[in-house]
């Protein structure tokens, strides 16, 4: 009871100056995945709204946003028994959650910079991608999350789990507010797998994890307290 009371009495004068924004942001995706041979990045999309609770030069962002993360075009191996050279394009959906601190540093009145840290949940919507068997001229459209079988008279049949769907990581970024109106540039470092073994890897202890760098603009509208 003791330690609630002390909680009220330092939120309480929190209060008084908090200051509730929500808005839109959208952007251009940059990503690809680690530890795999890339050939080109994937450019994709992220699009959503966002809110921010401010106590006072500090505070919380969240929201809700879909983003297209994956790669262009990147080369490893398929990862069964036999390792066959592949190249592989996907370009998987994500519902994503970010969850940061912010901290704001005004510039004039009506301008500031906000540096943002923290991390993100996601979970796989969609997405497709095309499997390429090298030297053998035979190609493979797939669905990002759903499993894939290939039956090939040189390899046999193969079947391999499809992408997982939720995906976790840590974030960054920075932007610059002017009269409601944002610009920024974030970096999203992915910790979860995006494969467990297919499509393709370097070796058996180095899994394929997500990495997207976003630039884009939004507005943010403030409420009134």
């Amino acid at each position: 009871m003791r330690y609630l009371i002390i909680f009220i009495f330092i939120c309480l004068p929190l209060n008084n100056f908090a200051q509730l924004y929500i808005g839109i942001k959208g952007g251009l995706t940059i990503s690809d995945f680690s530890n795999v041979s890339t050939t080109y990045k994937n450019t994709g999309y992220k699009i959503g709204a966002s809110v921010q609770y401010m106590f006072s030069t500090w505070g919380i962002q969240s929201g809700i946003y879909t983003t297209e993360k994956g790669v262009a075009s990147s080369r490893g191996y398929l990862h069964e028994e036999k390792f066959y050279p592949v190249s592989l394009e996907i370009s998987p959906r994500y519902l994503e959650l970010p969850i940061s601190a912010v901290y704001k540093i005004p510039v004039d009145r009506n301008v500031n910079i906000e540096i943002n840290l923290g991390g993100y949940l996601a979970y796989g919507i969609g997405g497709r991608g095309l499997l390429v068997m090298e030297g053998l001229q035979t190609m493979y459209g797939i669905n990002v999350f759903d499993n894939v079988e290939i039956d090939n008279q040189d390899l046999g049949y193969m079947s391999f789990k499809g992408a997982n769907h939720f995906d976790y990581g840590l974030s960054s970024g920075i932007s610059m507010n002017v009269y409601g109106i944002t610009i920024h540039a974030n970096y999203d470092l992915g910790l979860g797998k995006v494969f467990n073994t297919f499509p393709i890897q370097r070796d058996n202890h180095r899994s394929t994890k997500n990495r997207t760098f976003w630039i884009g603009t939004g507005y943010n509208f403030k409420l009134p307290k």
